[in-house]
Formats: structure tokens, C-alpha cells, sequence
């Protein structure tokens, strides 16, 4: 049995009650329950937070910049993001819905 390191709420068999708590550069901190870890993930982004351009949040850890959240991809300055961000032909793909397809096959 496992339990939140957090507040030491059970998080379930399976963990069926857990969440993970991932950095902008897809780093994993690790398994908490999911109201701890949705907590400490708002407390990581507003850390992490540059800017908003164009209703996107840009986000910034150790110098490298992040177009969003969870990206596999930085970026050495603020410009190159911007220049990402109002880039037509690049899409932000949700890697869970991703998955979601793959599974399908």
C-alpha cells in the first residue's frame, strides 16, 4: 500500500487514485495523490511562467525557454519561441491523445 508523500492519503491499488507531477521539460518529480499533485504542479508552472504571447504560456527552466508545457523541445531564447509560436505550420499535439490514436491501430 502505498501513500501520498504529500499529505499520506492511500492512493489506491494500482495507484487508480495518483497523479504524477511532471516538469515543463517532461522530468518526472513523482506520484503523489492527484489533488496533491495538480497543487504542485500549479505551484511548478507559475515557477516556471515567462509570459504570455499570442495565449500561449511561455515557460523558462535552467536558460531554455518552453513554447508549453510537458515540451519535448526548447529553445535558447525568447525570440525563437515566439517565432514557434507564430509559426502556421507547427501544431501543439496532447501526447495522451496521441497515445489514444496509437492504440487504436
Amino acid at each position: 500500500m502505498t501513500n501520498c508523500k504529500i499529505c499520506g492519503n492511500h492512493m489506491g491499488m494500482y495507484f487508480q487514485y495518483a497523479g504524477r507531477v511532471i516538469d515543463v521539460d517532461c522530468e518526472r518529480f513523482g506520484i503523489y495523490c492527484r489533488r496533491c499533485a495538480m497543487v504542485d504542479t500549479e505551484k511548478l508552472q507559475s515557477k516556471r511562467f515567462v509570459e504570455y504571447y499570442k495565449d500561449n504560456a511561455i515557460y523558462m527552466k535552467e536558460g531554455n525557454y518552453y513554447p508549453y508545457w510537458e515540451c519535448p523541445y526548447h529553445f535558447k531564447n525568447i525570440e525563437d519561441v515566439r517565432a514557434r509560436i507564430d509559426d502556421s505550420h507547427a501544431a501543439i499535439v496532447d501526447m495522451e491523445n496521441l497515445k489514444f490514436v496509437n492504440s487504436l491501430k
